[in-house]
């Protein structure tokens, strides 16, 4: 099979164009994936003995696969030094990452000034583009959204893709976001009622024109979590030590839900 740019792909056995469209219109479909599947696996492997000569790797490459194992390479890589940062409560191998990253870009930026044909610097310009968005993300939001425990709050002009970074973010670390696009119409219960549905599916939230928002609201809001952290403090030191009394998130589901 043919891309829209010229790359080329043999299909892993051959079928007929006969009968109703519909029919070997899927089977095409079935035998455009089916080669996919059966590339996917070496190309992932190769990147594995060649991460530090990835030029080469994507000369002799698929692009979509290239680009889809990379990023899978990268979610790897994030993770372990997430990993590793909890535990070790350091910063290192986060910066360890970032240097890595860009290590990466600096080969990818060499291979882009190489005389190359059309096909190959388009294969080499996607995964720039990739690789920069990736370092990006990881740098930017790691400090606030997990480093310190406090939620991201990325600032900005209008368009300039807050909200998608937080969303990309989360979709690498395989969290659910819910996105909220705040108004001045919203008061404290339907602010009440959005962080009872994160509580209760353990998603992340993301508030989009977070300002618009009262400040008596989200006074009103932090006066209810106040409370609420004040009764489980209370019922944790003075109710039954025993195991299966459980005074955490699990049981606040079960509050939220009552109340």
């Amino acid at each position: 099979m043919f891309s829209a740019d010229g790359e080329y792909i043999e299909f892993v056995k051959p079928f007929l164009l006969d009968g109703p469209a519909e029919m070997w219109l899927l089977q095409l479909e079935s035998s455009m994936q089916a080669v996919l599947r059966n590339l996917f696996k070496p190309c992932r492997n190769e990147l594995k003995r060649m991460l530090n000569k990835r030029d080469k790797w994507l000369l002799n490459s698929c692009g979509q696969l290239c680009n889809v194992c990379s990023l899978i390479q990268w979610t790897t890589d994030c993770t372990r030094a997430l990993v590793h940062a909890r535990i070790l409560d350091s910063k290192k191998p986060i910066k360890r990452l970032r240097k890595k990253q860009t290590q990466v870009l600096s080969k990818l930026s060499e291979l882009s000034r190489r005389d190359l044909t059309k096909l190959q610097r388009l294969k080499a310009n996607a995964l720039i583009t990739i690789e920069i968005h990736s370092r990006d993300v990881i740098d930017r939001l790691y400090k606030t959204t997990l480093h310190l425990y406090r939620g991201g709050s990325p600032k900005g002009p209008a368009g300039t893709g807050k909200t998608e970074t937080v969303k990309d973010l989360g979709k690498a670390m395989a969290m659910w976001v819910i996105v909220n696009n705040c108004s001045e119409g919203l008061d404290y219960k339907s602010m009440g009622k959005c962080f009872s549905g994160l509580a209760q599916t353990g998603a992340w939230g993301c508030f989009d024109e977070f300002n618009r928002i009262n400040i008596e609201v989200l006074s009103n809001t932090k006066s209810l979590a106040k409370k609420v952290f004040t009764l489980y403090q209370l019922a944790v030191q003075q109710l039954s030590k025993q195991d299966h009394y459980d005074f955490g998130l699990r049981s606040m589901v079960t509050l939220l839900r009552y109340g």
